[in-house]
């Protein structure tokens, strides 16, 4: 009805507050995970409610401004993510070059033969 936040909190006894650089699936300062994560499915500009802590704890929220974080693809852990993902898809490759071998000429790969030229795990 054109009420601000501000005024419909004070008439109904309740604080506003502002909660800043939320990070998902954390706790901010007085604002529960479970909260901040109904924040995270919420768009850019629309508003939500959300349980709190107890049956009489309620938040009312707006998403105002949704930052996304800058990616250091320096960091060790985009490396490591990296690697395994070009380690899994030439893994993928092989396998399926080796199966369509195996079908076309009738014949089986000695796996732990084949991972010692490779340099993988003799481990069946």
């Amino acid at each position: 009805a054109g009420t601000t936040l501000e005024q419909a909190a004070s008439e109904a006894g309740v604080t506003v507050q502002k909660a800043i650089d939320l990070q998902r699936g954390r706790a901010a300062p007085n604002v529960p995970a479970s909260v901040v994560d109904d924040v995270f499915k919420t768009a850019k500009d629309a508003a939500g409610t959300a349980v709190g802590q107890g049956d009489t704890q309620r938040f009312v929220y707006r998403v105002t401004q949704i930052t996304d974080p800058a990616l250091d693809s320096s960091a060790v852990t985009v490396q490591q993510v990296k690697t395994l993902l070009q380690n899994s898809y030439s893994d993928d490759l092989v396998g399926e070059y080796l199966a369509r071998l195996e079908s076309d000429y009738k014949v089986s790969i000695n796996q732990s033969a084949l991972n010692q030229v490779v340099g993988g795990s003799t481990e069946q």
